[in-house]
């Protein structure tokens, strides 16, 4: 295999619109495309390599030619950050669903609490997905893993950790005015043990640190289009 010259930066090539229809009449594999936000974000950094095959038709390779981005750690700490946030992140969406379904609260019934509430499960959910998808990639990530996971992160982190505070002073509202009795604020401590974890998530994947890695891959024979 040999290193191609690549067209870069060409918006054209990404989604063909009716290819199979366009392929029986004749249209070429240099026309019908549309630019697409969703394949070039999740392809960002990919080359299409096209290549005509035997009965006229083109084949499509992409891979990925774009730097990796690789966590600035040693192996067992890039292993234990994963880990470790996938797992705060569960333990705290479970002992907030635990907390907050507890019978016999004033504040666990109350419509004012029940709109942050119902939303801080909602991120949390997400929160406790991309944490997960963070965990699950590999050492040399994408642009789009990179994009996808750790970037998400931080964003759902800051808008759980809101919403858990929300949350809380809501709680806080509703006992006290409605005099309740004092085992209501161990409940608003635990929703605010909750934030504060969520707080120390967005602080450490703040403070994490991605080098850029040259990808040295050399590209199949072919017609190359790098998607940006």
């Amino acid at each position: 295999m040999s290193k191609v010259k690549e067209k870069v930066g060409n918006d054209i090539y990404g989604v063909k619109a009716n290819w199979k229809l366009e392929q029986r009449i004749g249209e070429s594999a240099e026309t019908g495309f549309r630019h697409n936000n969703r394949y070039h974000k999740y392809f960002h950094g990919y080359t299409e390599v096209r290549s005509e095959k035997p009965n006229g038709r083109y084949a499509i390779t992409r891979v990925y030619t774009d730097d990796w981005f690789v966590q600035d750690c040693s192996e067992p700490k890039w292993i234990l950050t994963k880990l470790g946030l996938m797992g705060l992140s569960i333990v705290v969406m479970c002992m907030y669903i635990i907390v907050m379904t507890r019978p016999g609260y004033v504040v666990n019934v109350s419509q004012i609490v029940a709109i942050p509430g119902f939303m801080s499960i909602l991120f949390l959910l997400l929160l406790c997905a991309s944490t997960i998808g963070f965990a699950i990639t590999k050492r040399k990530m994408t642009w789009w893993d990179h994009h996808s996971s750790c970037i998400r992160i931080k964003m759902l982190s800051a808008i759980c950790a809101f919403m858990l505070f929300a949350t809380a002073v809501m709680m806080g509202t509703v006992t006290i005015a409605t005099s309740g009795s004092a085992k209501e604020w161990w409940l608003i401590t635990g929703v605010m043990g909750c934030c504060a974890c969520v707080i120390g998530i967005n602080y450490f994947f703040k403070r994490i640190k991605f080098k850029r890695v040259v990808n040295d891959l050399v590209l199949p024979e072919g017609e190359a289009h790098r998607i940006s």
